[in-house]
């Protein structure tokens, strides 16, 4: 049998190799055929894996900067599971929001997921797709923050003008460049996946070298329609190691200690992405 077609029929080993090891998967509202026409992007949620068995998955509910955040019985997800360079995917569903006792003694919210009946591997070069379900990741812009004091004003003013715009006033094209920190040159990535304490992102290897220039990025995030306007935060690099095709994955943790007012507008906007995914998910599915 070829070793791919083995890996992949025994995807439950793989599961339970995740959860022994105390690690996690990543997960996204599942837009099927909407995502052209609606302009937003596929934020992927890295959750961890609390509990299996031949029913339900268990895994903590989706975070960002350390708030949980509402996901809704009922709605369709694509699930990704990681070992090491390996991933594979499925869909699945949210059937039920509980609470259960963690292993501290303390009651702690979660998320059951519905058992997959299979899985598919995904290329190493199209590590977010397969035959039945791709994921389209979030582009980033970052530069390296020379200065941090200096992002306080880029963030009021980025705060200000994505509220502007989410009340229906104009989107200025050039109000991102004219609102930057102290920064050097400017390079992209991918966002890869949203946790409590930070993002993962993944950099080409033509601009991996960009990393060496600070341990502080500002970050522009595009959230697509959901935000009307890109989002500007300040993140620490606080890990790297570099992929199969020779790419960085960066993560970054955010970093509000300058302008602790920032992580309220931050978690809005998530907030506010999550909330406009779940009337898409129910109107396909009705």
């Amino acid at each position: 049998m070829p070793a791919n077609r083995s890996r992949t029929e025994r995807w439950r080993e793989v599961l339970h190799q995740i959860f022994e090891r105390g690690g996690g998967l990543e997960f996204t509202v599942d837009r099927g055929d909407t995502q052209g026409a609606d302009a937003l992007a596929d934020i992927v949620w890295r959750v961890r894996l609390l509990h299996l068995n031949e029913q339900f998955i268990t895994v903590e509910p989706p975070a960002a900067v350390g708030r949980s955040l509402n996901f809704e019985v009922g709605t369709p997800i694509v699930v990704v599971m990681a070992v090491g360079q390996n991933r594979w995917m499925f869909r699945s569903t949210i059937i039920a929001a509980a609470q259960q006792h963690s292993s501290r003694g303390t009651l702690e919210r979660v998320l059951k997921l519905a058992m997959p009946t299979q899985v598919e591997r995904c290329a190493r070069r199209n590590f977010y797709r397969v035959s039945t379900a791709e994921i389209t990741l979030s582009d980033v812009t970052m530069w390296p923050v020379r200065h941090l004091e200096s992002a306080v004003p880029a963030e009021v003013a980025n705060a200000a003008h994505v509220r502007q715009v989410q009340r229906g006033g104009k989107l200025s094209l050039d109000t991102f460049s004219l609102i930057l920190p102290e920064v050097g040159t400017p390079f992209t990535a991918k966002l890869m996946n949203v946790g409590g304490g930070g993002l993962g992102l993944i950099i080409p290897k033509e601009n991996a070298s960009n990393l060496d220039q600070s341990r502080l990025f500002w970050l522009k995030v595009d959230l697509g329609a959901s935000s009307g306007a890109p989002l500007g935060m300040v993140a620490k690099l606080a890990h790297t190691h570099i992929d199969s095709e020779h790419n960085t994955y960066a993560g970054m943790a955010f970093e509000f200690s300058h302008n602790p007012a920032h992580r309220e507008f931050v978690v809005e906007q998530f907030t506010r992405y999550v909330e406009s995914v779940m009337p898409q998910q129910q109107r396909r599915a009705a």
